[in-house]
């Protein structure tokens, strides 16, 4: 059996032949006579996941996100769908067998519980399209079967929109353009036309939207799939459109409507409380009243600019006034208060992950210490020292934050200072603590009255 695999857009030869990246080049076959793939990630609580073709990998996907497009052979395939665990090893979840089919498209869709691997094959024919599209429409949201979608014309109310197709969990449909072609002529079409549009989403045979997309951009000739998904990490339950291409770019769309939300650490030891307003220019404002080195809950609130001003009871810390706290549509941002060398109050604001905190955790570490730049910060499992630690964040300065990957396991988190002539300071090392919650992890290193070193470790969730 010979079988040759490519990947879109890699130049990097697996087989005997190079295929040109892209789908919709002029130089491109029209007709298609090879079979092409692509996975999608759409299980709301999986790992990075790999797919390999009879052993060769095509390419891994997280939450959201899809492979680069593999160009095969029409013939029978063994596929394997991988993830890499917290000790490095790789853990096959799931192998597929299947017959894959000149001139046909299939997108490997992966749903639900990640721990049931339910991935499903949605297949359909390639086609030689010029100045026009084709779009395809799909749900991997597991509470709700089905959704109606409608499309307009950029610019134009709901009103002039048009059903133009259904989104069925785990099936795909195609969508029927409401202005085809008109003309008789031999080059005449019945698909999309090239053009920027606005997708709705709505209950089956409801009215009123549910989903509102921002102006998108169909811009080439080729056929595009669209994946109605929920949001993970910080911020669950909103709707996202992922368009999906023939590349491993997936274009993500949060509804125009959606709100936001916020969540602020008080990293401060004063006894007084810790007051924050957030002002936003349509009557949008909202307060929190803090403790010393406390986490407020999440809080939503409408997308939009807003004027972030603090202060303490005592007085003992200068305020913090006309900050601009910006929040988008479907985003979650963390604010952390701490004082400067001045003793004044100063904000550090961070956009929190919105992937999946089950197998890993994508950790926020922030540090304090205005005392201290180019700090080491090592994440040290049982069998680790800060020498062979695999996981660190290196010459972090003060007021920065930066991300780390984690697996889940169970760490001890270890802050070192090295002042350049190779003398090493340990500010705080940290009990074995376990990332292993399905939450959006912070960490910040910062003085403390309390610690014995004068200085701590602080891991927020």
């Amino acid at each position: 059996m010979n079988k040759t695999l490519f990947t879109a857009c890699s130049f990097t030869l697996l087989s005997l032949v190079i295929t040109a990246c892209g789908s919709s080049s002029s130089d491109e076959e029209s007709d298609y006579p090879s079979s092409y793939i692509q996975f999608y990630n759409g299980s709301a609580n999986s790992s990075t996941t790999s797919l390999y073709v009879d052993d060769s990998l095509l390419g891994s996907s997280s939450y959201g996100d899809v492979t680069s497009l593999g160009t095969l052979d029409a013939d029978d395939v063994e596929l394997e769908f991988r993830r890499i665990d917290a000790d490095n090893k790789t853990v096959v979840i799931k192998t597929l067998s299947t017959n894959l089919k000149a001139s046909t498209k299939t997108l490997f869709l992966l749903s639900g519980d990640y721990a049931a691997a339910d991935i499903v094959e949605l297949s359909f024919n390639r086609e030689t399209l010029e100045d026009h599209f084709r779009l395809f429409t799909t749900s991997v949201v597991t509470s709700v079967p089905q959704y109606d979608v409608y499309m307009g014309e950029d610019g134009a109310p709901f009103s002039d929109a048009t059903l133009v197709s259904k989104a069925n969990y785990q099936t795909l449909d195609e969508a029927v353009y409401w202005a085809p072609d008109a003309s008789t002529a031999t080059d005449a079409s019945d698909d999309f036309d090239l053009d920027d549009y606005v997708i709705y989403l709505t209950l089956p045979g409801e009215s009123e939207p549910i989903y509102e997309s921002p102006t998108i951009s169909f811009i080439y000739s080729t056929e595009y799939v669209i994946a109605v998904r929920n949001t993970a990490g910080a911020l669950r339950n909103n709707l996202i459109l992922d368009v999906i291409a023939n590349s491993t770019a997936v274009a993500s769309y949060a509804d125009v409507n959606a709100s936001s939300q916020y969540r602020i650490y008080n990293s401060l030891d004063e006894d007084s409380a810790l007051t924050v307003s957030l002002t936003g220019n349509k009557d949008q404002d909202d307060v929190v009243t803090l403790a010393a080195n406390s986490l407020s809950e999440f809080k939503q609130l409408a997308y939009g600019d807003y004027r972030l001003s603090a202060s303490i009871e005592s007085g003992l810390v200068s305020p913090l006034a006309n900050r601009l706290l910006t929040l988008n549509q479907g985003e979650s941002k963390a604010v952390v208060l701490y004082a400067d060398s001045t003793n004044k109050l100063k904000s550090l604001a961070f956009i929190e992950s919105a992937l999946p905190q089950t197998y890993d955790h994508e950790i926020k570490v922030a540090n304090l210490v205005q005392h201290f730049t180019d700090l080491e910060i090592y994440f040290v499992r049982n069998d680790e020292t800060i020498q062979t630690a695999k996981y660190k964040l290196s010459s972090l300065d003060f007021e920065e934050s930066r991300s780390i990957v984690l697996p889940r396991d169970y760490y001890e988190i270890v802050a070192v200072y090295d002042d350049g002539s190779g003398n090493e300071l340990l500010l705080e090392r940290t009990v074995t603590i376990g990332f292993n919650e399905e939450v959006n992890y912070i960490v910040t290193i910062e003085k403390s009255a309390a610690a014995p070193s004068g200085y701590s470790v602080a891991i927020l969730h």
